[in-house]
């Protein structure tokens, strides 16, 4: 976790010292402005550690308040640093291999617009407008909430089964910022979907339980006559997992911790622990392996993994992750790629399973997604015979 903290720091104070740069660059000479913005810039920094401190110690308005300030900051941080960096590679291209392009307008000298628009003034201006309006339509975009189908079909399945309606949902991120509005939006596409089963695969807390367990009730009306089913996320055990586990019991989840649930004769479900417990040492070592070994091989059977890493044995047919959120905020998504090697939605695994990567349900950190809208995942279960 501390190795973890530093390089989140180093990182994210450098985007931090890379914006400065760019502001003094584009305004006159500061003078004791220059102490205000630093303040503010370094206030930033450590906000999300602050935000998590506030919320420790109680005092739940200066964590809001500060949450929607410094998470909201990180998202317009994040755009301007990618725009900015893309217009400070046009800038060293131009300068290393073209000349300056003319562009004649009539009745006026022509002029060299390309080194206008990538001045430095220039530059943070056009980065500064970019992020705003992205932060803007990312805000819309984080509350247009997708239903998502996908069918599998399957000779494990029984005919009189019918078409069973399996209902995904992923990394909510319950705290601060992900309260009543947000989740009762989410709620209303997961009821919309008129699961059979529902399943939950981490990170639907992130905020302490008592600020959050209000919320629980929302989760328990909603009707899945299968049964619900979650397992903790990273975040969950960031958080604490007594509490977490506490608030899933209350909102009518059954937790599965390298358990293999019954549902029906034909149908399984089993769910770990996110890596972060074994980190911890809150999960006991091998606990995915050893559950793998127990899956039936002639039951059709869902794995739920919050990571989307896919543990070669044991008979999985489907196995249901998030964690990735497809990046949250374009192009982030290619880091996430480059970490897992996966993106978002259906593929079939080395290993011959069906590995389904939600986009998320919430978000963490910043309240905004672009281009990675929220999801609430369909899955129809239908048995082989009746596929047509």
């Amino acid at each position: 976790m501390l190795l973890l903290l530093s390089a989140f720091l180093l990182i994210y104070g450098a985007m931090h010292c890379y914006f400065y740069w760019r502001l003094r660059g584009a305004l006159p000479p500061l003078g004791a402005g220059r102490l205000i913005i630093g303040l503010f810039l370094l206030l930033m920094v450590l906000a999300p550690v602050l935000v998590r401190l506030l919320e420790q110690q109680g005092r739940a308005l200066a964590a809001t308040l500060l949450a929607h300030l410094g998470f909201g900051w990180m998202g317009f941080l994040f755009l301007f640093t990618v725009v900015a960096l893309l217009l400070d590679a046009l800038r060293l291209l131009r300068a290393r291999w073209a000349g300056p392009a003319r562009l004649a307008l009539p009745g006026a000298a022509t002029s060299s617009w390309p080194a206008r628009v990538l001045a430095p003034a220039a530059i943070f201006w056009l980065a500064f407008l970019a992020a705003a309006a992205g932060c803007a339509y990312g805000y819309r975009e984080a509350l247009d909430i997708r239903l998502e189908r996908v069918r599998i079909v399957s000779d494990k399945l029984p005919l009189e089964a019918g078409v069973v309606r399996v209902v995904q949902v992923t990394d909510i991120h319950l705290g601060l910022i992900v309260r009543e509005g947000r989740l009762e939006r989410m709620l209303a596409v997961v009821a919309q979907a008129r699961p059979d089963l529902l399943l939950a695969t981490g990170d639907i807390v992130d905020g302490q339980g008592d600020n959050i367990a209000p919320l629980a009730e929302r989760f328990r009306r909603l009707e899945a006559p299968l049964g619900k089913f979650a397992i903790l996320g990273n975040h969950e055990f960031y958080v604490g997992a007594a509490a977490s586990l506490a608030f899933h019991e209350s909102a009518g989840f059954t937790v599965l911790r390298g358990e293999l649930a019954r549902v029906t004769p034909w149908l399984r479900v089993a769910g770990v622990d996110d890596i972060t417990g074994e980190r911890l040492g809150l999960t006991p070592p091998g606990q995915e392996e050893q559950l793998l070994a127990l899956l039936p091989a002639e039951t059709f059977n869902i794995l739920l993994r919050h990571q989307p890493k896919v543990v070669p044995g044991g008979p999985v047919d489907l196995q249901l992750s998030g964690h990735i959120h497809r990046g949250q905020i374009f192009p982030f998504n290619l880091f996430t790629w480059l970490a897992y090697r996966v993106s978002t939605g259906l593929r079939v695994a080395a290993d011959g399973r069906y590995l389904y990567v939600g986009r998320g349900t919430g978000t963490w950190g910043p309240p905004i997604r672009f281009l990675a809208p929220p999801e609430v995942t369909l899955i129809e279960l239908i048995p082989a015979p009746a596929a047509s």
